[in-house]
């Protein structure tokens, strides 16, 4: 009896544990699949790694996301930040509003998804644009007078 309840309590050690794991790595995946950190993203975890077209889309939104924030980063104690750390919120902010509409856009049926796609695909380049001026305006900013002559 006593050796059914010690494999019974290893057990249940065991399923706790693995239940935690799973919980745990969700989590992270959840978190990493974020365009922005402050921000939930609707955006199924399978897009991380998924090759469809909005999959796509979120990835390089994450990415453009990622160059604005360490453009913001590197004036984070500035008691007077140049305009590009704004700049680079906003640029967030619209990432994240069309991050939330590319999700709702995944869920449609691909014939119904075609034309606002098109739209998205504006924004994304558009968004990505804009990040990389920020990313070239901060090098230009950084850049002392002397050498950029």
């Amino acid at each position: 009896m006593l050796a059914i309840l010690l494999l019974l309590g290893t057990t249940g050690v065991a399923l706790v544990a693995t239940l935690l794991s799973v919980l745990l790595l969700v989590h992270r995946l959840r978190r990493r699949n974020r365009v922005s950190p402050a921000h939930p993203s609707p955006a199924p975890v399978g897009w991380l790694w998924s090759p469809r077209l909005a999959a796509r889309l979120h990835r390089r939104l994450r990415a453009a996301v990622a160059v604005a924030r360490m453009v913001a980063r590197r004036h984070a104690g500035d008691p007077y930040p140049p305009r590009t750390v704004g700049l680079a919120g906003e640029l967030e902010r619209e990432a994240v509003a069309v991050d939330h509409h590319l999700a709702l856009l995944g869920r449609l049926p691909v014939a119904e998804r075609r034309r606002p796609l098109a739209q998205v695909i504006a924004d994304v380049g558009r968004i990505e644009r804009v990040a990389s001026r920020l990313s070239m305006l901060e090098v230009q900013a950084a850049t002392p007078a002397r050498l950029a002559a």
